[in-house]
C-alpha cells in the first residue's frame, strides 16, 4: 500500500515539471508570463530553451524511479530518496534566492520542501514495509 502511495505522489509531482519544461520549450510567450518577464529577446529565448531541457532532464530521474517502483525493483527507493532531496534542496534554494515579500512568495518556496519531505517519509516507510513483506 505504501509503495502505491509513493508511486502516486511521484507521478503527481512529476506532472508539474513536465508541464513547465514543455511550456519553456514550445510556448515561450506563456513562459514569459509565468516568469514575469517583459520581452522575448534572443538571450531570454535561449535561457528558456536551456531551462526547459534541464527541467525535463531532471524529470527523467523521477520517471525512472516510478518505473522501477512499479516493477517492484528496490532501486526505485534509492531514486525516490534522491528525488525527495532534490525537491528539498530546490525549495531551500528558492527560499534564499527569492525575496519573500508576501505569503504567496513564501508558499512557492515552502511547497517543494514539503513535497520533498513527504516523498522522503513515504520512501522510508514503503522501503521498510517491503523488506518485511
Amino acid at each position: 500500500m505504501w509503495t502505491k502511495l509513493l508511486i502516486g505522489v511521484l507521478g503527481l509531482t512529476a506532472l508539474i515539471p513536465i508541464k513547465l519544461g514543455l511550456i519553456c520549450l514550445f510556448s515561450q510567450t506563456n513562459a514569459l508570463e509565468f516568469f514575469v518577464m517583459q520581452t522575448l529577446t534572443p538571450d531570454s529565448q535561449k535561457l528558456l530553451i536551456v531551462l526547459g531541457c534541464f527541467v525535463l532532464a531532471t524529470v527523467v530521474i523521477q520517471v525512472l524511479a516510478l518505473t522501477w517502483l512499479f516493477k517492484g525493483r528496490t532501486e526505485g527507493f534509492s531514486l525516490s530518496i534522491f528525488v525527495g532531496l532534490i525537491n528539498i534542496g530546490r525549495g531551500i534554494l528558492m527560499f534564499f534566492l527569492l525575496e519573500t515579500q508576501s505569503s504567496n512568495d513564501l508558499r512557492i518556496s515552502v511547497a517543494p520542501i514539503v513535497i520533498g519531505t513527504i516523498i522522503l517519509i513515504l520512501t522510508i516507510i514503503a522501503s521498510k514495509k517491503q523488506k518485511f513483506a
